[in-house]
């Protein structure tokens, strides 16, 4: 390494001791600048404070924009607008040109076209069509604190011109006459820093989207990032650890010339050594044996310091081991109570399962009861009402039977010839073999019709069978190709569309929406085993299909979301609502030889596995192939067994169980020809099924001919037979019908006695019918009337046995849930208990590593003090005129041998020049000492006024928080709310705690609803305004996302807030009509409302309206 001059000494000295008196300065300042805030909140210098304002709250400090004039900017070809001292709102249509207003302010005051959003360049901002723009404003100067009085007077003009074929832009500042003064813009710094309008702190001027982005704020950090930023707390703390950084490089600096020193260091001691040889070299000897002890003493210091760091860690191992242990113990205890509430609450669960169980079985036992006898009273009533319109039919005939036999009674007294009665005894029998005739042509027309209707009945069945087993066999074809061809995608097994549900579920998750990601569809969570994948993969699908569709969600607010996804993409999905605890279900398994769905399913997660016992009992259904095995299985009574499984054929199943009153219960379950719901250890089995289903298919089409031609053709032969019959009888009927002709023209009118009794006959027929079918209503009435009285005591078993199950149900329920949460307890408890046993066994290694380097150390030191004492004491070693180091006592030995070797020789130099050397020698190294010294005052004076900062700044974040909430809660009283701001300084997070009167306590403003959270907003963005103490500030449509209501309150709030501030000029860019919104007649002193003209590009300070 080279050497430092002392120039270069004196030079870093200098940018030291010159930092250090900056940093004195501004030590100063605080206590200037708190005189300042409470007099004169806009002004930075002292000299302003000198005098006293008579009223402060009529009193405007000097600082605000009186006017803004716009010359082809942005939309404006000639704009002119005046601003009160306080509260301005600026109104009117979109595209009417309000946030170009605050742009032009911003882009005047100093900032640059990107910080505004509107363009990359100050050119971007020119109006259409034009090659020069220029905004210029007048701030107020006037009254005490005004800003160099003398020179600009009562007003400031700030003017910025800028062209489109230029990059240059120009300022002008000019006096209330409109004299330049500068064009610097230095100079436009120094005034807009004066008046305190940090033109660059984004929450000063509010653009859309910097409002945007604060008033939607939606994570604690995002608030904090704000709050920090806008009250220029983040700032400081940043330019702390600038200086911080500078101080350790200006030390590391340091180090550098500290060797620089010790090289003067060694050559004034060489040049002492020199002196030391000419007057004697007696001392030598005696000084090559100390440096030679010192080698050794120097050993023994560095590894004491060794064995200190050793001791040091092995006690804090200790200490952590001792922590260990203690936590453990602490959670073991905790642990051993859980577990003893946890089997407390086992216990009582089965009962609770085995009395819910029982009154389910009443509850479908009563229900059932109920249904048939409901339906048995329904039957006798449209019975009574068919044997009513019976009555009625009867009546009718009887009534018209009666006429008929008055007629024929009064024609047989004028006809009683006895030729008469034998034409009409012939007629007679005519008759009745005609109606014999008659009746069987009917009874074979009939059956005509109903063989036709068979027939093609057949053939319909024959052709929908046909084309059922095709369509059966080319989907199965299909399904068998996308299997052999690898591209049987599981996810389509559920839906079509279940990829979109999938895809909109991760981009709301990457989003943040879900609390937790949803866990579905469950299907594709469960395998099923290969060797039940053959027999059992079809009946376990159709047993646990909505399950196996469904998704899993931990809260309702996941379950809507969800729920609109499913509804967005046209996808059917079951959603159960539930958290994914796990637990030992084998106490509840089914006792039995044969396997149950638990044993034939895998599944990717434990709690997965939960939720199908949770659901559906899986360890309670037990899978056995033979229904006979199946029934004399069940009426064993098995522990712990529901139902079980068994085969009927490759389209269906069967699931048998037996009720508490013995009762054998056999239903058949179809299986779904879609490809499962669920994967599968290999495709070979989902193969063969498809297979074994098309060979079915095809050989039940082959079949089809067999079962329906023979059918088809015996409904043919008997139309054909049926037909020849009715032709012999239709000719014998008509040969009959001729003779009877015949007969009737002899007979003429004479009245057939037969008729009459036949008349008399029917009519007693239907009387007997009337009576009969009167008593049979009769008899239902009283019937109905007992089966409705009987049926009361079933209506309320019924309701009971509901109730009672509800009750057991939820009861059940709610221990089961009770045990979930203390089994969870008890899992994350014991993860605890190992990450602890674990830390404690590192901990425990790491102590004995230190004891045996402790003892290793020891030994050697004891070692390495006798060797150094055999040289010299160890005060010897360390006298002050001994070197330090390692290096520095090998060069003095090296140096001692050479001059014992050459002591007799001459030293190549004069007295004189041996004295000269040893004087330029010391003088060198002194000065560069003090140097040194005074360097590493200038830092510890830097580095201890730092640390005085850091304490303010922790005590400014306190303070302007402090403030912050203060302000806060006063604007919630606003709305009858409470509430306040909670900052967490250690995760740099920012809550808003609200209680509205409806709240029994305070809530997070997130669950709040939107009005309220935007009202919430906009108090916390006045708490953030309140201790920043701006000159100006300005915010561009804070209520675009409020509707009428809360756009009232917040207009009303800003109102009363920022109206009588007379230290802030505030400027507020609104679409709405302020006026009409706060029952505002016209402008006040406080408040001005400033209307732009509807969207139209003229020179509208002509048209500008001052509402």
């Amino acid at each position: 390494m080279s050497k430092r001059s002392i120039d270069e000494v004196n030079e870093l000295n200098k940018t030291v001791q010159s930092l250090a008196a900056v940093e004195d300065e501004a030590n100063q300042l605080p206590n200037k600048r708190v005189k300042k805030r409470y007099e004169f909140a806009m002004t930075q210098y002292e000299s302003a404070a000198q005098d006293s304002v008579n009223d402060p709250k009529t009193f405007t400090p000097p600082g605000y924009i009186k006017k803004v004039i716009l010359k082809n900017f942005m939309c404006h070809e000639n704009f002119e607008l005046e601003f009160g001292p306080r509260l301005n709102f600026i109104i009117g249509n979109n595209g009417s040109g309000k946030s170009a207003i605050l742009t032009a302010i911003t882009v005047c005051l100093g900032a640059k076209a990107t910080t505004t959003n509107r363009g990359t360049s100050l050119k971007d901002l020119i109006k259409a069509d034009c090659n020069t723009c220029k905004i210029i404003i007048v701030l107020s100067n006037e009254g005490l604190g005004g800003f160099r009085q003398d020179i600009y007077g009562n007003s400031i003009i700030i003017e910025r011109t800028f062209k489109r074929d230029s990059s240059s832009n120009q300022y002008k500042l000019k006096t209330e006459n409109g004299r330049e003064v500068s064009s610097k813009k230095r100079e436009l710094d120094e005034i807009v820093d004066y008046f305190s309008i940090p033109i660059m702190n984004p929450m000063c001027f509010l653009s859309q989207d910097a409002a945007r982005s604060f008033l939607t704020a939606s994570t604690p950090r995002d608030k904090y990032s704000h709050f920090m930023r806008g009250t220029l707390l983040e700032e400081t703390a940043n330019n702390l650890r600038t200086t911080i950084s500078t101080i350790k490089s200006v030390e590391a600096t340091i180090h550098l010339h500290n060797q620089n020193v010790k090289e003067l260091y060694k050559e004034y001691k060489e040049a002492q050594a020199l002196l030391s040889t000419i007057n004697s070299s007696a001392t030598l000897n005696e000084r090559k044996r100390i440096l030679q002890g010192k080698i050794y003493w120097l050993n023994v210091v560095e590894n004491e310091k060794h064995l200190n760091e050793l001791q040091s860690l092995s006690s804090k191992c200790n200490e952590k081991i001792m922590s260990m242990e203690q936590k453990e113990n602490n959670l073991t205890y905790n642990m051993t109570r859980l577990k003893v509430d946890l089997e407390d609450l086992s216990k009582q669960l089965q009962p609770h399962y085995d009395v819910m169980a029982s009154r389910q079985e009443i509850f479908t036992e009563t229900k059932l009861k109920l249904s048939e006898a409901l339906s048995e009273i329904e039957s006798k009533n449209r019975e009574k009402i068919e044997t009513t319109k019976t009555i009625t039919s009867h009546k009718n005939l009887a009534s018209t039977l009666k006429s008929t036999i008055k007629s024929l009674e009064e024609q047989l007294q004028k006809n009683t010839d006895e030729k008469q009665q034998t034409v009409h005894n012939e007629l007679e029998k005519i008759r009745n073999t005609q109606r014999g005739i008659d009746e069987l042509m009917n009874k074979y027309s009939v059956e005509i019709g109903e063989f036709n209707d068979n027939k093609i009945q057949l053939q319909e069945n024959k052709q929908r069978e046909k084309e059922t087993l095709l369509q059966s066999i080319n989907e199965n074809q299909r399904q068998l190709k996308k299997i052999a061809s690898g591209n049987n995608n599981l996810i389509s097994a559920f839906d079509n569309n279940m990829h979109r549900v999938l895809a909109d579920i991760e981009k709301l998750n990457q989003q943040g929406k879900f609390k937790q990601k949803p866990i579905g569809p469950l299907g594709l969570h469960v395998t099923i085993k290969e060797s039940f994948q053959r027999d059992w993969a079809r009946p376990i699908q159709k047993l646990l299909d909505s399950t196996l569709k469904s998704f899993v969600v931990s809260n309702q607010d996941d379950r809507r979301l969800l729920n609109d996804i499913s509804r967005r993409n046209k996808v059917n999905i079951g959603i159960i609502t539930r958290k994914m605890d796990i637990f030992d279900y084998s106490d509840g398994k089914a006792v039995s030889e044969y396997p149950t769905i638990a044993d034939a399913l895998s599944f990717s997660e434990k709690s997965i596995e939960c939720t199908f016992v949770d659901m559906n009992k899986i360890e309670t259904v037990v899978l056995i192939s033979d229904r006979n095995k199946a029934k004399s299985f069940l009426e064993d009574h098995p522990s712990n067994v529901r139902q079980v499984l068994s085969i009927r054929d490759h389209k269906s199943g069967l699931v048998s169980s037996i009720n508490v009153y013995n009762a054998f219960k056999i239903d058949t379950i179809y299986y779904s020809q879609r490809p499962l719901a669920m994967r599968t250890s290999t495709t070979n089995g989902e193969a063969s099924y498809f297979r074994e289903l098309i060979e079915e298919d095809k050989k039940r089409l082959g079949d089809l001919a067999n079962k329906f031609d023979v059918k088809i053709e015996n409904c043919a032969q008997k139309i054909r037979e049926h037909k020849r019959e009715m032709k012999k009888l239709n000719d014998e009927a008509t040969a009959l019908k001729n003779k009877a002709t015949a007969l009737e023209v002899d007979l003429e009118r004479v009245v057939d006695t037969n008729e009459l009794e036949r008349s008399k006959a029917d009519l007693e027929t239907q009387e007997r019918s009337i009576a009969v079918a009167e008593q049979a209503v009769t008899y239902l009435d009283t019937e109905i009337l007992k089966l409705t009285e009987a049926n009361e005591p079933l209506k309320r078993d019924y309701v009971e046995a509901k109730e009672a199950l509800t009750t057991a149900q939820e009861e059940y329920n709610t221990i089961r849930q009770e045990i979930n949460d203390k089994q969870g307890y008890v899992d994350t408890i014991i993860d605890k208990i190992s990450r602890y046993k674990e830390k404690r066994a590192v901990y425990c290694q790491k102590k004995g590593e230190l004891l045996n380097d402790t003892k290793k150390a020891e030994s050697y030191i004891t070692q390495t003090a006798t060797a150094a004492a055999e040289y010299c004491t160890r005060d010897q070693a360390f006298a002050d005129d001994v070197p330090n180091t390692n290096t520095d006592v090998e060069f003095e030995l090296s140096r001692i041998d050479k001059q014992i070797r050459d002591a007799e020789k001459s030293i190549g130099m004069s007295q004189e020049e041996v004295l000269q050397f040893y004087d330029e020698a010391k003088s060198m190294f002194q000065e560069a000492s003090n140097k040194i010294k005074d360097i590493r005052n200038a830092i510890d004076l830097l580095s201890k006024s730092v640390a005085r900062r850091t304490d303010a700044l922790e005590y400014a974040k306190k303070d302007t928080c402090l403030a912050a909430d203060t302000d806060f809660k006063a604007s919630l009283r606003f709305r009858n709310f409470t509430g306040g701001l909670v900052f967490d300084f250690s995760t740099e997070t920012l809550n808003m705690m609200v209680k509205t009167p409806n709240d029994e306590s305070a809530r997070n403003v997130d669950s709040l609803s939107g009005g309220e959270k935007s009202f919430s907003q906009i108090s916390l963005l006045l708490a953030t305004w309140k201790p920043m103490r701006s000159r100006i500030i300005a915010l561009d449509e804070f209520d675009v996302f409020m509707d009428q209501v809360n756009r009232t309150i917040g207009t009303k709030l800003i109102m009363e807030k920022l109206s009588s501030d007379n230290r802030t000029q505030t400027i507020i860019i609104t679409p709405q009509d302020i006026g009409k919104i706060a029952n505002l007649n016209g402008n006040s002193d406080d408040i001005r409302i400033h209307k732009m003209p509807d969207p139209q590009r003229h020179n509208n300070s002509t048209f500008y309206d001052k509402n």
